[in-house]
């Protein structure tokens, strides 16, 4: 898990997409447990496990079942 949390911007500018765009994803993508998200001072995104952890198929099986209920 990388040690420093990136930003929405970071993301966006090196992936060349819009902000928009990236939120849209990266809601989703923390709704399924992939990304952990924090607002503030010194928020960010960050993956919930290492990338070698994480595969293609496990994104793409994710993306199309409902989110889990979080109470």
């Amino acid at each position: 898990m990388p040690e420093r949390r990136v930003t929405i911007k970071e993301v966006a500018e090196r992936f060349a997409i819009s902000r928009s765009q990236l939120m849209k994803i990266v809601t989703e993508l923390v709704a399924q447990g992939f990304v952990d998200g924090a607002r503030a001072k010194g928020g960010g995104l960050r993956l919930e496990r290492a990338a070698s952890e994480i595969g293609l198929g496990d994104v793409d099986r994710a993306g199309r079942r409902p989110p889990p209920v979080r109470g």
